[in-house]
């Protein structure tokens, strides 16, 4: 992605005060619903699949720490640091770009979700794809960040899910 690529993809979100908006809102909601899911993901598990709570205690809060302490190690640039723009996302500090958490994050829930109700999973994972979308066209991430962090909480998920 460079400057020119950035420009050229937000250009209709910069026109619409209102679609900027949205971009914020959507960022927002889907970082919130991974929040909201996991929780329920161990209360339905709680109560109808005890060997998926066990597995979605140990293993997502286990992964998620690993992934933390990979991304600290890597700290790699956010590209409002590393090309001249003006990010449609604030975010505070820098660093810590890759691979994206979020993505990882609600893929590994969505992945957990999987065993208890398959739908449910493959939805959260795709809103997990879009939380990526939106956060490379908010301009705190590069697309590889989102296609790793994707790829990893997928592949994180798959320990949960056998």
């Amino acid at each position: 992605m460079t400057a020119g690529d950035y420009a050229r993809w937000t250009a209709p979100l910069r026109a619409r005060p209102r679609a900027r908006a949205a971009l914020f809102c959507a960022n927002r909601a889907l970082t919130l619903l991974g929040y909201a899911l996991y929780p329920l993901l161990l209360v339905l598990a709680w109560l109808w699949a005890r060997p998926l709570l066990w597995r979605a205690l140990v293993v997502a809060p286990v992964a998620f720490v690993a992934f933390s302490l990979l991304r600290a190690r890597i700290d790699a640039p956010r590209p409002y640091e590393a090309l001249d723009i003006d990010p449609l996302l604030a975010r505070k500090g820098g660093g810590v770009s890759f691979p994206s958490r979020h993505a990882f994050s609600l893929s590994l829930i969505g992945m957990c979700w999987l065993p208890l109700c398959a739908p449910v999973g493959w939805a959260i994972v795709a809103a997990a794809a879009l939380l990526g979308v939106v956060r490379v066209l908010g301009g705190i991430h590069w697309p590889r960040d989102v296609a790793w962090g994707l790829a990893l909480g997928v592949a994180c998920g798959l320990l949960v899910c056998l």
